[in-house]
């Protein structure tokens, strides 16, 4: 009965063999497809000779499958173990010297087997034995038959211990993935053992390589429902070790129970540490925090500083349900290069924003000199004919309130180029973000207009609409920049020799904000255009560098965490909001 039953299974396991193997076969550049196709292949020809075996009649013919048979089972636990170690993701172990042994044993097994008839190692006795109809070998080992099949059982085993281990770690689809695998090679182990052992009377026949054929029915249904070749599990010892950041476990006493590589190397921790409190550790001196929020888990990001390096610490409660806490991971993340390149941004914006003024300098330097010059002139004449005046020893009186007038323009020139000068100066001054003074937007704006005045007087007229605006704290005179900048850009749209050029400027408050909102009737902005991209500039003669609303909109947010937007674009209102604090 044994004999039907196995003549009937062979033809059926080795269709499914070829058919796993095809499948296989297209994915064959991923190194796991390739142990898993030598593994098939090796069963595959197990089965075929195994089958040959059985319906020859010859002893010598007998003998050589027999032979064959004990060559591709050795190859078959070798390559199941190899397959074993890159389905679990421990491929590390798999290296050219482990590969070199493994061939080396299986060149060995190669030479005894088939030379036992010299040595008798391997078959200390033939013996052939027949039954229904069938001639059958069954041998008496020698000694090197039972150290290959002690290697044979321990490259099964130790393959197994390896996917039973991720089965228990890993997610359910690789649960269900892994299942089908550890099903597929602890049944042909069993029936090696019942065989070898005759454990059950009367069975005559192996099924040893009928059951290792049964693998093919497992592998292909992992392959096809649960994608084996797609992805397979990779234990906590792959992925925690090769994470470029320092990572602590640590169950709800506060214990470690891992730690990857990188947090090793960083806090001398070692395998010693496992069990130890947190605060034992040389960790904990660095965090320092509170035992009972470390516990509860309170605590989510601190940065610290180890070994000349600046870390980003963050802790995370490990929980099941809610409230509960099953342990905590801590993680740190290197932002030592970060930091120096935001600090190295910063730097380089202070340096962007200092030469966008002195760019404005060089801007309205003529228009300044012209606005100085004009008073200048006139306040010389008028000293010329008051030294004329003076110099004549008795002064008519018809000569007095002449004399008043020309005091009075005198003073009225200087108080012009003093007004310039003082907000010229208050302009160009760096700013001490020590030195926090109260702030009136409404004088910023008169302020502004006084020196970018050159720009508008000959082509447009200035509406203020100036609200009554509270005062703010601020440090410098960025803001002042900002509305010099809007207001360059509103008188350099309108054309020039205009007549009825308009710059409307209106402050307001407005839900707990302080708005300003600056608008001219020059060239309307292009449509589909960031005009706040930075070095976007409609001018052609190199007056500018393009870098003025995207430094305004860049101190608004980051200065004031204001806003600076165009609120309509046919109008071309240009609004600013900071709010009141």
């Amino acid at each position: 009965m044994d004999y039907q039953i196995y003549r009937l299974l062979s033809p059926i396991l080795m269709g499914f063999l070829m058919l796993s193997i095809g499948v296989s076969i297209q994915y064959i550049k991923e190194r796991i497809s390739k142990l898993l196709l030598i593994y098939q292949i090796a069963v595959l020809f197990n089965l075929v000779f195994n089958y040959l075996e059985f319906l020859s009649d010859a002893n010598n013919l007998i003998l050589l499958f027999s032979q064959f048979q004990h060559l591709f089972i050795h190859v078959t636990t070798l390559s199941w173990f190899a397959f074993a170690l890159q389905y679990t993701g421990n491929e590390n172990l798999l290296r050219k010297k482990l590969i070199g042994i493994i061939g080396f044993i299986v060149l060995i097994n190669l030479i005894v087997v088939f030379t036992s008839g010299n040595h008798h190692l391997f078959y200390k006795e033939l013996v052939y034995i027949s039954k229904s109809g069938y001639t059958i070998l069954h041998p008496v080992y020698g000694p090197f038959f039972w150290v290959k099949i002690s290697l044979d059982y321990i490259a099964l085993m130790a393959g197994t211990v390896f996917i039973i281990v991720s089965y228990i770690r890993g997610g359910s689809y690789f649960r269900n993935q892994s299942l089908l695998v550890i099903m597929g090679f602890i049944i042909p182990l069993i029936v090696n053992i019942l065989f070898i052992y005759r454990v059950i009377p009367g069975l005559d026949k192996d099924y040893s390589a009928v059951s290792f054929a049964f693998t093919g029915i497992f592998i292909f249904i992992s392959i096809y429902r649960f994608k084996l070749l797609h992805f397979t599990p990779m234990p906590r010892n792959v992925i925690l070790h090769f994470l470029d950041n320092p990572i602590v476990i640590l169950d709800n006493k506060l214990q470690i129970i891992d730690f990857n590589s990188k947090a090793s190397k960083l806090f001398n921790l070692s395998d010693r540490n496992l069990g130890c409190l947190f605060s034992t550790t040389e960790i904990y001196t660095y965090i320092q925090l509170p035992w009972e929020e470390l516990r509860e888990g309170f605590f989510t990001q601190k940065v610290i500083r180890v070994k000349d390096r600046e870390y980003d610490v963050r802790i995370n409660k490990v929980s099941v349900k809610e409230n509960s806490n099953k342990g905590l991971i801590i993680s740190l993340n290197d932002i030592t290069d970060k930091i120096d390149l935001i600090n190295r941004l910063e730097k380089m914006q202070v340096t962007l924003i200092k030469q966008e003024k002195l760019a404005i300098l060089g801007q309205l330097s003529a228009g300044v000199a012209h606005e100085i010059n004009n008073p200048l002139s006139f306040i010389k004449s008028n000293l010329g004919v008051l030294d004329k005046y003076l110099k004549e020893k008795h002064i008519e009186s018809q000569y007095l309130s002449d004399i008043e007038d020309i005091l009075g323009d005198s003073l009225e020139g200087v108080s012009r180029i003093s007004e310039v000068v003082t907000n010229l100066l208050s302009f160009s001054r760096e700013n001490r973000k020590e030195k926090v003074v109260p702030y009136q937007i409404n004088d910023g704006v008169k302020s502004s207009l006084v020196i970018t005045k050159n720009k508008y007087r000959y082509k447009a007229k200035v509406i203020l609409d100036l609200g009554d605006i509270p005062c703010f704290l601020t440090a410098g005179n960025e803001i002042n920049q900002i509305l010099i900048n809007l207001l360059t850009n509103a008188a350099s749209a309108i054309p020039e020799h205009c007549n009825e050029g308009v710059i409307k400027i209106k402050t307001f408050v407005e839900s707990s904000d302080i708005v300003c909102e600056i608008c001219d009737n020059g060239v309307p902005i292009p449509q589909g255009v960031d005009i706040f991209e930075p070095f976007y500039t409609t001018k052609t003669n190199m007056d500018g560098t393009g870098l003025g609303l995207s430094i305004s909109r860049k101190i608004i947010e980051n200065e004031f965490d204001g806003r600076l937007f165009v609120k309509d674009s046919d109008e071309k209102i240009f609004r600013i909001e900071i709010p009141v604090k």
